[in-house]
């Protein structure tokens, strides 16, 4: 049971640590703010150098938190999607990893059979 509820722990300690430490303080440079487990995409307004001193900030904290950032002003990668401004917009495509190997799960391997019954279900999502 512990094992299971090591995700639930993280996640609340990464809620109580972003309201603390990104949300509340950072209200006003942060456009949008969205985090899937442990990948936060945020649009930020104000400098290329403002938002390399908040990711100082973060990472001069005494928490085991510690942030890398990707600081672009027109293009970033966040999960896959490739981020980007076109004619003042705000637009996206699908991104692979360089390091992607584009392979593919045999049906006839160990994994349960729900896992492999949703992997079709899933890409296509992916693609939509």
């Amino acid at each position: 049971m512990g094992a299971a509820m090591a995700p639930m722990y993280a996640n609340a300690y990464i809620h109580i640590f972003e309201k603390q430490h990104i949300l509340h303080p950072y209200t006003e440079q942060i456009v949008q703010y969205v985090r899937f487990i442990d990948d936060i995409l945020i649009l930020w307004k104000g400098s290329v150098m403002e938002a390399e001193q908040f990711v100082q900030d973060i990472n001069s904290l005494s928490s085991p938190i510690k942030v890398t950032a990707n600081i672009n002003e027109t293009i970033v990668q966040y999960l896959d999607l490739e981020i980007f401004i076109k004619d003042d917009k705000i637009e996206y495509q699908l991104y692979s990893k360089p390091t992607d190997r584009n392979t593919i799960l045999h049906f006839m391997s160990a994994h349960q059979e729900h896992s492999k019954k949703s992997l079709p279900y899933t890409q296509f999502l992916r693609v939509f």
